[in-house]
C-alpha cells in the first residue's frame, strides 16, 4: 500500500506541467424514478452516495458509504490483513497497518484467541 501511494505520488509529479492531472474514477447512475446512486475515487478507496428524492425534490433517504466502511469491514482489505497478522508482530507495526488505510481512525489493537476470525 505504502509502495502504490509512492507510485501514485511519483506518476503525478512526473506529470508535464501542461498536461491536465490524472482524473479520479467517478460517475452517477439512475436506478429509479427519484433514485440514484453517485461514487468517486477517494484517497483511502470508494465514496458511494444513494440518495432518494421525494416528490417535491427532497430528500426522503441519503446513504453513504465511505473508504473506511470498506477497508474496516470484517471482510475489507485493512480487517483480512490485520487478522493474517503473525501472533506476534509488534503493536507499532500492526498501527502502522491501520493508518495506512486510514489515518483518521483511532484503532486499539487487542490479542484475540484463535477463534476469533475477523479484526
Amino acid at each position: 500500500r505504502a509502495a502504490a501511494r509512492a507510485a501514485d505520488v511519483a506518476r503525478l509529479l512526473a506529470t508535464p506541467e501542461e498536461a491536465p492531472p490524472p482524473a479520479l474514477a467517478c460517475g452517477a447512475q439512475t436506478l429509479g424514478p427519484r433514485t440514484g446512486i453517485a461514487w468517486c475515487e477517494m484517497a483511502r478507496g470508494v465514496l458511494v452516495h444513494r440518495v432518494v428524492l421525494d416528490a417535491d425534490d427532497r430528500v426522503q433517504d441519503c446513504r453513504v458509504v465511505a473508504p473506511t466502511e470498506w477497508n474496516a469491514h470484517p471482510q475489507g482489505s485493512w480487517a483480512r490483513l490485520l487478522a493474517a497478522a503473525p501472533a506476534d508482530a509488534p503493536e507499532a507495526q500492526l498501527r502502522w497497518v491501520a493508518a495506512m488505510f486510514d489515518p483518521c481512525v483511532e484503532c486499539r489493537i487487542d490479542a484475540r484467541s484463535p477463534e476469533h476470525t475477523h479484526a
